[in-house]
């Protein structure tokens, strides 16, 4: 179980009137991240195939009649907010694929996990006068267990991390089976992304969130366990948090000081953990 340890009431680096509004819900007690691998490990054997980072559909009627058509952008949208009817903070990107033979597909890509089961959505969905019956499209096949060869997604990479990085990062997860490259017109008929994936054979389970090379990398794989954005425990989702808001950089304390992940492939977090350190160490003094 996760254990927290309180600042002092009176420390002299508590001056509520000095933070920013932004932070007004972030704790600042130290995180415990104890027997995190073994937790990961728990909760996979929990992880349904209704846990996803994307949701697809396949419009396959409009009118009643079958549909053998595409959807813009705009349209697609349209089933967004009335279908889905999830937040729009949520959507990270949007990917239209048609294939000869096969219904129409729309495939929105997540900014964080969902759970299909609490997404409420009917079976059709108006847009502009016709009337569309659209189906949610799940992966029937298991996911792979530890042991096993993952494809691993890492989102908004171009620019900010390169593909050796990545391989560098995966290595202290398992194997590399195929090296990382970024996703682009090749595999998506067109459509450009920021996507990098690499093929890892795990010996133990990537977190959710990494602090790579200075920078945030979020990954993403079939299996994976649960990891909240908000607290960063394992085991939910931030949608049902109960817990108080944890800092980025105090997650990333709590990765190092469990020797979690790798202080040399941290970049510029490794400092700032240090400058935490620092400063604590002079509140408490």
């Amino acid at each position: 179980m996760m254990e927290k340890f309180k600042r002092k009431a009176n420390s002299p680096c508590e001056n509520p009137k000095s933070k920013p509004k932004t932070d007004k819900n972030l704790t600042k007690e130290t995180l415990k991240l104890g027997q995190f691998e073994s937790r990961m490990s728990d909760v996979s054997m929990n992880t349904s195939l209704e846990i996803v980072d994307s949701i697809t559909l396949r419009v396959v009627k409009k009118d009643e009649e079958k549909f053998e058509g595409a959807l813009t952008r705009s349209q697609c949208s349209v089933i967004w907010k009335n279908y889905l009817r999830l937040a729009d903070d949520l959507l990270y990107g949007v990917s239209l694929v048609q294939v000869p033979d096969r219904p129409f597909m729309v495939d929105f890509q997540l900014n964080e996990s969902v759970s299909i089961e609490e997404i409420e959505r009917s079976k059709t969905v108006k847009i502009g006068e016709s009337s569309y019956e659209v189906e949610l499209f799940v992966p029937r096949d298991p996911p792979p267990k530890l042991g096993e060869n993952f494809m691993i997604t890492f989102k908004n990479t171009r620019f900010k991390i390169s593909l050796d990085q990545i391989d560098t990062w995966m290595g202290l997860f398992g194997k590399i089976i195929e090296k990382a490259r970024h996703v682009d017109a090749d595999d998506w008929k067109g459509v450009k992304t920021d996507e990098a994936v690499v093929v890892v054979r795990l010996k133990k389970y990537v977190p959710s969130f990494l602090p790579a090379f200075g920078r945030k990398l979020m990954a993403r794989y079939r299996g994976q366990p649960l990891q909240c954005s908000k607290c960063f425990q394992p085991g939910h989702l931030r949608k049902k948090c109960e817990s108080s808001k944890v800092e980025w950089i105090r997650y990333v304390k709590a990765l190092l000081d469990e020797n979690l992940v790798d202080r040399n492939l941290m970049g510029s977090w490794a400092e700032a953990v240090d400058a935490l350190n620092a400063k604590e160490e002079d509140c408490d003094n």
